[in-house]
């Protein structure tokens, strides 16, 4: 009723607690709109889905639960609403500030993986690389996670934008 055509949800993972359980009516019913959906796969707090991601014994479970459940889920009645690239999964949200994580660390470790086992099993899902803080180091952090190669393991790099104090820099530094 808003008009939004986008929504941005974190889709938190937490031994698949309420929080979790609580995006999946949301992010379906958007789909079944016609919303676009941008699923932050992260955790409110707590390091559970970091290990589970760093973890190459867990890591293609983590990522196939939630494609299966948040990606590939269109409902019958709204089929020719929803469209393939119609969700995408952002692979956490400020890692350097949340969780201390390296900007090639992240690409490395996180990016790298999620979007090589997502479009093996579902080209349809669009990548989003974790979107830095929008400060000073948060710029140099957004530019050291493109110099370690992110654009080549995502399909929208993501930057919080604050203030128009680095919308001509970001322009620039992105393909």
């Amino acid at each position: 009723e808003l008009g939004f055509e986008q929504m941005r949800v974190t889709i938190s993972f937490a031994c698949f607690g309420p929080n979790f359980l609580a995006a999946i009516p949301y992010v379906r019913a958007a789909r079944a709109l016609g919303i676009d959906v941008v699923g932050i796969i992260d955790q409110f707090s707590g390091l559970d889905l970091v290990h589970a991601i760093l973890d190459p014994a867990t890591r293609d479970e983590v990522y196939e639960t939630y494609a299966t459940i948040f990606g590939s889920f269109v409902p019958k009645a709204s089929a020719e609403i929803v469209r393939p690239g119609r969700f995408a999964a952002q692979i956490l949200n400020e890692p350097s500030f949340f969780y201390g994580i390296s900007p090639e660390a992240y690409v490395r470790d996180f990016l790298r993986p999620a979007y090589l086992h997502t479009k093996e099993n579902d080209p349809s899902i669009q990548l989003v690389a974790a979107a830095p803080v929008s400060s000073a180091e948060g710029f140099l952090r957004a530019q050291r996670m493109i110099e370690a190669g992110s654009e080549n393991f995502c399909d929208r790099v993501a930057f919080h934008v604050y203030s128009t104090r680095f919308v001509e820099r970001l322009s620039a530094l992105t393909q």
